[in-house]
């Protein structure tokens, strides 16, 4: 990222890079925040793990199926994001792209999104097809949402008690995106005990609010998006 206060003019090329950084920092950062918990819950059942303890902890509490699982939220959530909130509001501010223009700029930086995910070499074989038809059926709930706030009705229960534990109901799309990410990261990862887990819950949720809230905050005050 650019220094804060520096502004950042974007291409579309540019902003599928900075989209794809926003899902891999999110997820070291999930990463990071599951060994703080491993950490806390070994601290209070009186054993101080160590870090290599932790990192071995962390790979069974955390597989590689549920890391690209993960991973593929985070692209979605993401996707949505920027389509649906960040460029809107910065091509508004900034006015750098042409007001009839603004449709089809969203729509490339979409498409250069999905080509650079394809094309990361340095990326998982199995991250790299989260755009392709073979996965767009499993997700396609999420997608739903994500791009249109719409609760599978098999999800409604399950979507109430986490808007009451997040305290997202009512305030808009963007928290309660981020109340589905919570939702669907705890399915992953199978933290679905409400009792036993409720620290964890909290931690989790805090922190993957905090990470995107910050990220909105430099992107809306740093970014300018302009034509390719």
């Amino acid at each position: 990222m650019n220094d804060q206060g520096k502004t950042l003019e974007c291409t579309p090329s540019l902003l599928a890079l900075t989209i794809l950084s926003c899902v891999e920092k999110d997820l070291a950062g999930a990463r990071q925040t599951l060994k703080i918990i491993a950490r806390e819950t070994q601290r209070l059942g009186g054993h101080n793990a160590t870090d290599a303890e932790l990192e071995e902890g962390l790979s069974r509490f955390l597989s590689f199926e549920k890391e690209t699982a993960l991973f593929r939220q985070l692209c979605l959530f993401y996707d949505a994001l920027w389509y649906n909130l960040l460029l809107p509001k910065l091509i508004d501010k900034t006015r750098r792209v042409p007001s009839d223009s603004i449709e089809a700029y969203r729509a490339t930086v979409r498409q250069k999104s999905m080509e650079l995910l394809a094309t990361a070499e340095y990326l998982p074989e199995e991250w790299r097809k989260w755009g392709t038809e073979a996965y767009s059926t499993d997700m396609q709930a999420d997608f739903n949402f994500y791009m249109h706030g719409v609760v599978p009705p098999s999800q409604r229960d399950e979507f109430d008690l986490i808007l009451n534990f997040t305290r997202t109901r009512g305030n808009g799309h963007y928290p309660e995106m981020l109340a589905w990410l919570h939702m669907r990261t705890r399915e992953i990862i199978g933290l679905v005990d409400k009792k036993e887990h409720l620290l964890t819950h909290a931690t989790l949720f805090n922190s993957q609010a905090r990470f995107t809230t910050e990220l909105i905050e430099y992107f809306m005050s740093n970014v300018v998006p302009i034509p390719e």
